[in-house]
């Protein structure tokens, strides 16, 4: 306990709530980030499923037609 009051005596207020404002503007920084980061993963996500479903759709439709091309030769 005593280093710490020993501490707050050469600290300022001053340096303190700058001290204090720098830690949440770092916070704040940091959540911001990391909420864009989420943001782009999740619509990377919905672009990339939407790719495999269109792919997928594409296969399927080629191979009903190869089927039904097969069945009128048939």
């Amino acid at each position: 306990m005593q280093s710490n009051s020993v501490m707050s005596r050469y600290v300022s207020k001053a340096g303190k709530n700058l001290l204090k404002n720098t830690i949440q503007s770092t916070d704040f920084q940091n959540k911001k980030k990391e909420e864009d980061l989420m943001w782009k993963m999740r619509q990377n996500v919905h672009v990339n499923k939407r790719k495999f479903n269109q792919n997928n759709t594409d296969d399927d439709n080629e191979s009903s037609d190869n089927q039904q091309s097969c069945s009128k030769k048939s």
